[in-house]
């Protein structure tokens, strides 16, 4: 019991740092439709998305806003990646990226379109956005 106390304690505080690492693309909004081919390494602070044969490098950035990125009341505040974007056909008008909450498996990052924030959407305020998971992880199949 205790573990799960401590576990469910641990997301309260935000989701994780965005831990270094393979991850290819998982999951996608309904907006994006189907998941991307898209792959991302992340070293530190620098991504590298891979699609095809090209490659989109970003750094992570500062972040702005406080936002719900662990549903359903879990805030935190989602890293920068700069200047706009494409995932898969789907431009990320201000795309930054958060970490793992913790709660699922397997291991996850996921990048958010802050443009596409919506207040009435819920539990997880954004409409573009794609989930990434750690290719080591047993689960990322």
């Amino acid at each position: 019991m205790a573990v799960v106390v401590l576990a469910v304690a641990a997301c309260q505080s935000g989701p994780a740092d965005v831990a270094s690492g393979d991850y290819r693309a998982f999951a996608a909004s309904s907006e994006i439709g189907e998941v991307p081919p898209v792959t991302l390494t992340v070293d530190g602070t620098a991504l590298t998305f891979g699609e095809l044969d090209m490659l989109n490098a970003r750094e992570l950035g500062q972040g702005g806003e406080e936002v719900v990125v662990c549903p359903p009341d879990v805030t935190g505040v989602p890293a920068s990646l700069g200047e706009p974007f494409s995932l898969g056909s789907t431009t990320f008008e201000d795309p930054a990226i958060v970490g793992d909450c913790g709660v699922t498996s397997p291991r996850r990052v996921t990048v958010v379109d802050l443009a596409s924030a919506d207040g009435s959407v819920a539990p997880f305020p954004f409409t573009r956005w794609v989930e990434f998971c750690d290719i080591t992880d047993p689960d990322c199949s």
